[in-house]
């Protein structure tokens, strides 16, 4: 059966079916589920209108030391299903290094459910994602958000 819309429970299920824990909250009148893989924390914000969403954008921020916008190259000429962009000032300011001397770096994969998908589609996604997790959390040269304790029955 497919679908073009899913509820926050809906979405929330198919990362539980995964072995994952799944919290659904609202940040700024916003529906999101965070999750954890590998230790890293992710969030899912709900796009659409609630309680029906028609995509889901998944993301996590990562801090890297040198060069962000070489990395984000490399890492987006290699990736073909995940984008990652450099996290930039609100203003016209120019990018500079945080207190600790690191650039902020948001990873993030996109999904539309219009047109239809079925709930093993949806598993597929989170399959899919939870192996970018899997790979940033491999890499040495970037630190991530750690997953708290109670975030994913899986890690």
């Amino acid at each position: 059966m497919t679908y073009q819309h899913f509820t926050a429970n809906e979405i929330a299920t198919a990362i539980q079916e995964l072995g994952f824990q799944a919290k659904i909250f609202t940040d700024e009148d916003r529906p999101k589920i965070e999750s954890a893989s590998c230790g890293v924390r992710w969030t899912a914000q709900l796009c659409g209108s609630d309680p029906f969403f028609n995509s889901m954008f998944l993301h996590t921020p990562i801090w890297i030391k040198e060069n962000p916008l070489q990395w984000v190259n490399n890492w987006n000429s290699c990736h073909w299903s995940s984008m990652a962009h450099v996290v930039m000032p609100d203003d016209d300011t120019p990018l500079v290094a945080d207190e600790d001397g690191d650039y902020m770096i948001m990873v993030n994969f996109t999904y539309d459910f219009e047109g239809g998908v079925s709930h093993n589609y949806l598993e597929h996604a989170f399959t899919q994602w939870l192996r970018t997790i899997d790979e940033l959390s491999e890499l040495e040269d970037i630190k991530m958000c750690a997953a708290r304790s109670s975030q994913s029955s899986r890690d």
